[in-house]
């Protein structure tokens, strides 16, 4: 400390960085689901389609992935208001490992399916969850940095998991890299259960879980809010033209080997870890939000864009690192905007309306894309989904209108 009591510039980082007691076990839990996640997820569609799905169906899948998100989106915020924050993240756990026992046992594609789509209910639990716990524990000057670092826990976590993944499936077949995960989101559950404390704000009630009212709340709690909400609509409608398609992409077209599926999924984990505490902290130092969410919507663009043109394997490895920088920092922005400008009563239903209706909006075009796919090949849903993410930056830059840090609660 210095003379007069005001803080070292050496003592602000460390403020700035320090994580709470929920902070650091909720980061460990998130390294276990992390490192489970990018063993199997670049398998999962090359799976379906060796067990004979087409491109329209992989469509259809994804459609039904995306509405059961878009419902555990929906459910998870006035859940986790409700019961509090760790307990509806306990809730995601156990449905990530039941999800992952049926991808273990599964005879049937449709119940390999079944598994996916327990698996989206407990992905949507589980980032409503991460959101109210760490919100709740984290002061306002750095909530951007704190997002930023429990985000880079869990990308440097999934940086090796999908390469080790790939040489388990290169050597022993796909099925075989569904298996660690089970121990690991087993842990995962423990360390939760016996770890995790519920914080003072999670210990306020709401009357209603669900309410007419609440929602209209949360639209006009600040017009921003309303903006995100529809523009996260806007944007994963043209996301999902590309989402389902990334891998087989790879696979079919680029005749990718198992390994460099790995590959990317892990440039995703690496672009991730590399930009998530410098954009947080720039966001708290800068006392905005704004930039970075644009920076966010660009970045998806430019990375969609090299896949449109891709002719190698390598331009998706690219592209998926770019998605790793451009996810982490549109994120920790959003979630920091969330905690500045909405009270703590209202912050899970806030994240729940913009991450459903981002859902919401992704359902039905996964469909279409394939359908085109079908008929003119799998680069025209890329180039469509490059023209709307450039589309939706450039009405957020337009009507997003950030206030005053001074303003901001």
């Amino acid at each position: 400390m210095r003379e007069g009591g005001g803080m070292t510039k050496s003592s602000k980082i460390k403020t700035y960085f320090s994580l709470s007691r929920n902070e650091r076990y909720v980061s460990l839990v998130i390294c276990l689901v992390s490192i489970s996640g990018g063993l199997i997820s670049p398998y999962l569609y090359v799976y379906l389609r060796e067990i004979g799905a087409g491109y329209f169906s992989l469509g259809w899948i994804q459609l039904l992935s995306n509405f059961v998100l878009a419902i555990a989106y929906f459910l998870s915020g006035p859940l986790s208001n409700y019961f509090s924050g760790k307990t509806i993240f306990l809730v995601a756990l156990l449905c990530s490992l039941l999800a992952t026992l049926t991808f273990n046992f599964a005879l049937m594609w449709y119940i390999f399916v079944l598994g996916l789509l327990i698996g989206k209910l407990g992905e949507g639990f589980r980032e409503i969850s991460i959101f109210v716990v760490i919100s709740s524990s984290t002061i306002p000057e750095r909530r951007a940095t704190t997002f930023g670092v429990v985000r880079t826990f869990q990308y440097a976590a999934a940086v090796i998991a999908p390469l080790v993944g790939g040489f388990v499936a290169s050597s022993y077949g796909i099925r075989s890299v569904f298996l660690l995960p089970i121990l690991l989101l087993m842990l995962a559950v423990v360390i939760s259960y016996a770890k995790i404390k519920i914080t003072i704000e999670e210990k306020i009630k709401e009357k209603y879980m669900f309410s007419l009212r609440r929602i209209i709340e949360v639209t006009s709690i600040n017009r921003n809010i309303t903006i995100l909400i529809v523009m996260s609509f806007l944007g994963q409608f043209f996301m999902e033209f590309g989402n389902p398609y990334y891998m087989v992409f790879m696979k079919d077209v680029l005749s990718a080997p198992d390994t460099m599926l790995g590959l990317a999924t892990s440039a995703i984990a690496v672009g991730s870890l590399i930009a998530g505490i410098p954009s947080g902290f720039a966001s708290d130092a800068m006392h905005q939000r704004k930039p970075f969410i644009l920076m966010n919507i660009f970045i998806a663009a430019i990375a969609v864009t090299l896949t449109a043109m891709a002719f190698n394997p390598v331009f998706i490895v690219i592209t998926y690192f770019l998605f790793g920088i451009s996810n982490v920092i549109g994120v920790t922005a959003t979630q920091a905007y969330i905690a500045d400008v909405v009270s703590a009563s209202m912050r899970g239903h806030a994240f729940s309306a913009i991450l459903t209706a981002s859902w919401l909006g992704g359902m039905f075009s996964p469909p279409i894309a394939g359908a085109i796919a079908e008929t003119y090949g799998l680069r025209i849903p890329f180039v469509i989904n490059a023209t709307g993410v450039f589309l939706q930056g450039f009405i957020v830059w337009v009507l997003f209108i950030e206030e005053r840090w001074k303003n901001h609660t």
